[in-house]
């Protein structure tokens, strides 16, 4: 399958590595969701993968879901694409909290990628840890969005000065303030869940979303 989302002009592997840093990403993110809404927590106390990248740390967590999908659907389109500041953002912090969980979970780890829709019977080490993290670094470089948060109360004229010197283009972190702006999740989210979710497990999610009122009316 050729491979159809680049960062910095690379193409990121379809490989196995890959699908384990979203899968992972993905169900430690959910059932931290669910446990939330079981104990009645709000939302600043339940923190999904994109905790990883401190300006993105509030984004809600069903919606950090969707992104999570959106970008996955985006690695395996037909159609080629250039990555954005968020698709940079989500493929990092889902590698960093996969690459966790494999050092500190390899159990649960292991039990979430036996539910997936891909066979994984490897045995879980922290080799894969390390390689998840030289991948993310291999792609995306210096990570200039971990750093964004600490600029935003300087002057627009610094900000720019800024942007310009880590090769920023001027509009491209609205997509991070757009992630930030949003609640719901889409109608036809599951759309982007191919690959990654198993047939139930997608049921599972559209039922648990429209219960929270998480979707989209």
């Amino acid at each position: 399958m050729a491979v159809m989302i680049r960062m910095n002009s690379q193409a990121v592997p379809y490989s196995e590595l890959t699908y384990i840093g979203f899968r992972l990403a993905y169900s430690d993110t959910l059932e931290r969701l669910e446990l939330a809404r079981q104990l009645d927590l709000s939302q600043e106390h339940c923190h999904g993968y994109l905790a990883e990248v401190p300006f993105l740390r509030q984004v809600p967590v069903q919606v950090q879901l969707e992104l999570l999908m959106e970008t996955w659907a985006r690695h395996l389109d037909s159609q080629e694409w250039q990555a954005t500041l968020l698709d940079e953002s989500v493929l990092y912090a889902a590698f960093e909290t996969a690459a966790r969980m494999i050092r500190l979970e390899p159990t649960i780890a292991s039990r979430f990628l036996a539910r997936g829709p891909i066979p994984c019977g490897m045995k879980l080490n922290s080799g894969y840890a390390d390689a998840l993290q030289k991948m993310h670094l291999k792609l995306i470089g210096n990570c200039s969005f971990l750093v964004i948060s600490q600029y935003q109360d300087l002057p627009p004229s610094e900000i720019q000065a800024w942007k310009q010197s880590e090769g920023i283009p001027p509009a491209a972190d609205e997509c991070l303030f757009d992630a930030l702006g949003r609640w719901y999740v889409s109608r036809d989210f599951l759309q982007h869940s191919t690959g990654l979710l198993a047939e139930q497990e997608a049921e599972h999610l559209a039922s648990f979303f429209q219960s929270t009122g998480c979707c989209v009316r």
